[in-house]
């Protein structure tokens, strides 16, 4: 059984907001990073009843009420694109087993700096390589308190719902999605750092660190899908580390092969515990759900198609239990068709 340990970070929840605004507004082609954050962020600060009916548009989530606030949270985080974007030709790319490959090369920086954050490293002692400048950062930190005042006390109240969704089915769930793979595929032991929700719902794997980000939102963002089988979905990758010894890869293509392959068992097991279902509806929704890359279109026939080839392989693989790292190869190969 796997040990979470539960913390909550404002940091780490700024962070995930800002990158997930500049994901938002900022074309990964076409224009530099700093000159489409600063213009389009700047022509998009949403103070209408309507743009707030977006759940999906981060910057429509964020609050009004303080606009200074929100206006320096919204310039600094385009100052570090504008940053990260002078400094991205050098940046390698290391980091392999994320839920799905970074957009840009400036994403891959926020990433970086993300997972650094729910790493608990004070800010003076991020690493140097991305160039980051400490006074931006205090200054993201603090305009997001600033527009979240009771921030510490809300991050708190959040994780109550999800913690005793995960002692009610947590055991359960990882112990049958252990039977399904391998038996020492699920760690002993993982962090989960609990942000202020952006997106809705959302989770991102760090398993170098033994972490997983979590957006702590109140409620199960599909009735379909409980919460609590992201947060298995998630841990079940935190030993991403195993899939490099045991293809011989490091592809960010094989990234997305386990986020879909654990999300085959995490679903499996769900059904088993009247959670979910295993199937291809099912499957379809939770590519979009927990946000697995697919294709660069995402359009809804992109997730059936995806879901109906992880349905497939899935079958195949109960049916011969090949070893884990082998399966995970034929599953890459079986998605490629897709990215034609």
């Amino acid at each position: 059984m796997i040990t979470l340990t539960w913390k909550t970070s404002v940091l780490a929840s700024a962070i995930h907001a800002a990158r997930e605004i500049i994901k938002s507004t900022v074309a990964p082609e076409g224009k530099t990073a700093a000159n489409s954050a600063s213009t389009t962020i700047s022509q998009e600060l949403p103070n209408t009843a309507a743009s707030q009916q977006n759940l999906r548009n981060p910057l429509a989530l964020l609050p009004t009420h303080d606009l200074e606030s929100r206006t320096l949270f919204i310039e600094s985080a385009a100052a570090l694109t504008a940053n990260f974007y002078a400094e991205s030709s050098s940046q390698p790319r290391n980091s392999q087993f994320r839920n799905s490959a970074p957009a840009s090369d400036v994403d891959f920086c926020w990433l970086e700096l993300l997972e650094q954050a729910c790493s608990g490293l004070p800010h003076h002692k991020l690493d140097t390589s991305l160039d980051c400048n400490a006074d931006l950062l205090g200054d993201l930190e603090s305009s997001y308190r600033r527009m979240y005042p009771k921030i510490d006390e809300q991050l708190m109240l959040r994780a109550r719902p999800i913690q005793e969704s995960w002692t009610g089915f947590g055991r359960g769930l990882m112990a049958h999605m252990k039977r399904l793979t391998r038996p020492d595929w699920i760690v002993r032991e993982a962090t989960v750092i609990l942000v202020q929700p952006i997106l809705g719902g959302d989770g991102i794997a760090f398993p170098k660190s033994k972490m997983f980000l979590l957006e702590a939102i109140l409620t199960n963002a599909s009735p379909e899908i409980p919460e609590v089988l992201r947060v298995a979905w998630l841990a079940s990758q935190m030993s991403a580390d195993k899939l490099a010894e045991a293809t011989d890869s490091k592809s960010l293509q094989q990234s997305r092969s386990l986020a879909i392959a654990m999300m085959m068992s995490t679903l499996a097991a769900g059904e088993v515990m009247e959670l979910s279902r295993c199937d291809e509806a099912t499957a379809a929704k939770a590519l979009q759900l927990w946000r697995i890359d697919v294709t660069e279109s995402s359009h809804d026939a992109d997730y059936e198609s995806i879901a109906k080839t992880a349905i497939t392989w899935w079958e195949t693989y109960l049916q011969t239990r090949p070893e884990i790292g082998v399966s995970l190869i034929a599953l890459n190969k079986m998605l490629q068709p897709h990215d034609a």
